[in-house]
């Protein structure tokens, strides 16, 4: 996050807007995500959680990142894994603390 600041010189209205645009972008990613479920559509989740892993790396938000290329490599061999749902469910869950950490360093 300290190299997003930097780029737009510390402009509070622009981390702003960084911020609500990437929490708005990753909820779209999640719902693709659960929306992938049901059909099987493996290459429309991995997608979805590979584009969620670079954008939250960017971001500073790690922990999401890491659930999400968890999520793409499990998914990168054309199966949806077992246990997807309860990712999905766990990247949820980090993306709600990553977008009240994001809050938090804007100030």
């Amino acid at each position: 996050f300290e190299q997003l600041r930097d780029l737009v010189d510390n402009d509070r209205s622009e981390l702003s807007s960084l911020v609500q645009e990437y929490e708005t972008n990753t909820r779209q990613l999640q719902q693709q995500m659960r929306e992938s479920l049901p059909n099987q559509r493996v290459q429309e989740l991995c997608r979805a959680a590979h584009t969620l892993k670079s954008s939250s790396a960017l971001m500073g938000a790690s922990g999401l990142s890491a659930l999400c290329a968890s999520l793409e490599e499990a998914t990168r061999q054309g199966q949806i894994p077992a246990d997807t749902a309860a990712r999905i469910d766990a990247i949820d869950r980090a993306g709600a603390e990553s977008f009240r950490w994001l809050q938090e360093q804007i100030g």
